[in-house]
């Protein structure tokens, strides 16, 4: 097999891999924002929110509510 058959496998791959990796970030200005980042850091690189919402939502186990989030 020819090495530009081996390419066109991996280059799909990789653009795949990419694209899946920039659906779980968001961009700030010129930062990436990314899944597993702290309030913190989120805050550093884009500052204060011009409006928050805040809920408080049950946690469950199963059926039963055994404490709540924010």
């Amino acid at each position: 097999m020819p090495k530009a058959a081996y390419r066109t496998p991996v280059l799909v791959l990789t653009l795949l891999g990419a694209s899946a990796f920039a659906g779980d970030t968001f961009r700030c200005g010129s930062k990436l924002i990314e899944p597993g980042m702290t309030q913190s850091e989120v805050l550093a690189q884009c500052g204060e929110p011009t409006s928050r919402i805040v809920e408080d939502q049950d946690v469950r186990s199963g059926t039963r509510v055994v404490g709540t989030t924010r």
